[in-house]
């Protein structure tokens, strides 16, 4: 697909390249991380550094005579991974060579993320291992409901490995579940990282009354991907007949509206949230995707598969009291201003946005303070935050505030 939209690609491309690495003959992960790119590119760069990290590892001999697994040597080795990976340097070619697949991986990926999400972790195998999965999945921060409802399908089904029939089978049912309970408005903005991507990417992108616009033929491969056959035909329609090229966030939840025979609203307000705070699809639970009712007596905690389950829920919470839901808990993405987001990555992430991005992602599907405050505890000592510290302090509250009315007494 990446031929249809090449012009795009390039120029996408061209800006980063100003952006980071310049007419230099190499350049360190972290400048990338503190570059004003989009978030997926950074992902995958850093995925990529990570994983070059861990062949490494693989290759050392180590002793039994020495407690490696101790927690303090485990922490103190994460905080030496972290600072390898932000000095890695790439030299100019193979920038160069990540660069484009990057670019390719991530447009792709957005346009149509259940095609592109089988053939990159398969790869034309037809089994593939959790542990693989759940790694290849860092390489993509966007559609992040596909991720966390994947991994608690895994953890409640206690898999080691998966095939390629079950997950496309499995990939489609997340991804009906979620559109069906969607308006056209929201189908529309689901598109909006795709959107963003463009925008950040090319300086040029044309505005136009309704907002930033992307090519219409993206929008038909996106609902083509869903399987939604009839707004893909409406798409079409309003690209062969009337000549539109290039379609608003707005006027696509229009062209929505009519597939879908719905009617217009009375009034249809700009969106106006900060570009990164974009509220998740609603997500089903995990346990309802073959049929069968969601599991009791397990923790919603996306846990790799293999290990012990929590208690359940209702064990932890004082009696009396209903065990809270995910629809009870604020988004957490919804609790940073955008202000507030540069902030924390500069201060407690060290510029590094990825990685701000996965830890809000390991917190937003915790249901208690006690599981949100043992992952803080986690990403503090990963980043050598003090977390005694103001803004450690603010991020801590913010993150507090979250599940302070649910688990108030008599609440």
């Amino acid at each position: 697909m990446g031929f249809i939209f090449e012009s795009e690609i390039v120029a996408i491309m061209n800006t980063v390249r100003a952006r980071t690495i310049g007419e230099e003959d190499g350049v360190q992960l972290k400048k990338l991380l503190a570059a004003d790119i989009h978030p997926a590119l950074k992902s995958y760069f850093k995925a990529e550094v990570e994983k070059f990290l861990q062949q490494e590892r693989t290759k050392e001999v180590r002793s039994g005579r020495f407690p490696y697994g101790l927690p303090e040597v485990k922490g103190l080795q994460r905080q030496i991974d972290l600072s390898l990976v932000h000095q890695y340097e790439f030299d100019s070619q193979e920038f160069e060579s990540l660069l484009d697949e990057s670019v390719h991986f991530q447009f792709n990926y957005l346009c149509r993320p259940r095609w592109t999400l089988q053939e990159f972790l398969f790869e034309n195998r037809r089994t593939v291992t959790v542990g693989e999965i759940l790694r290849k999945l860092k390489y993509c921060v966007e559609y992040r409901y596909l991720a966390e409802v994947f991994k608690r399908y895994v953890s409640e089904k206690g898999l080691a490995e998966i095939g390629y029939e079950e997950f496309r089978s499995l990939i489609g049912k997340i991804d009906n579940a979620v559109v069906s309970r969607h308006s056209s408005r929201e189908l529309a903005r689901m598109l909006k990282p795709l959107v963003e991507f463009l925008e950040m990417g090319i300086p040029e992108t044309r505005i136009s009354e309704s907002g930033p616009v992307l090519p219409i033929n993206a929008a038909v491969v996106f609902f083509e991907d869903k399987k939604m056959e009839e707004i893909k035909k409406r798409l079409e329609a309003e690209r062969d007949a009337n000549h539109v090229n290039e379609v608003s966030i707005s006027d696509l939840a229009r062209l929505i509206r009519h597939a879908k025979g719905e009617k217009e609203p009375a009034e249809d307000t700009a969106d106006r949230r900060p570009a990164m705070v974009i509220p998740d699809p609603v997500m089903p639970e995990a346990g309802n995707f073959d049929g069968e009712p969601g599991k009791g007596g397990k923790s919603d905690n996306p846990a790799a598969a293999g290990r012990s389950q929590k208690p359940p829920l209702a064990a932890v919470i004082p009696a009396g009291k209903k065990p809270p839901k995910r629809s009870d808990i604020e988004d957490i993405y919804s609790l940073f201003s955008l202000k507030e987001q540069k902030l924390f990555v500069r201060k407690l992430f060290r510029k590094d946005e990825v990685e701000f991005r996965n830890a809000l992602d390991r917190l937003n599907p915790l249901l208690t303070w006690k599981d949100a405050s043992l992952v803080l505890d986690e990403v503090f000592s990963a980043n050598g935050v003090n977390p005694f510290s103001k803004d450690a302090i603010v991020f801590t509250d913010k993150v507090f505030g979250r599940y302070a009315v649910i688990e108030q007494p008599g609440k």
